[in-house]
């Protein structure tokens, strides 16, 4: 199943991930996989490079794209 998310523009600190200055707020991205580092979960998003704070998205249902 398909996993999909909002980048909300909120940020903090770029530990362990890229900088999201090339994400587009508001804008619904694919996840294609997910990084589990223990204390941060990082996503992988179809069509961009890097991996980013899991804690900057919120999750949106499939059936919402429609």
């Amino acid at each position: 199943m398909k996993k999909f998310v909002k980048f909300t523009g909120k940020t903090g600190k770029l530990i362990c991930s890229d900088d999201p200055s090339n994400l587009e707020i508001g804008k619904v991205y694919e996840v294609i996989t997910q990084t589990n580092l223990g204390w941060q979960l990082n996503y992988h998003l179809k069509g961009e490079k890097g991996e980013y704070n899991a804690k900057w998205f919120e999750e949106v249902k499939e059936e919402e794209l429609k």
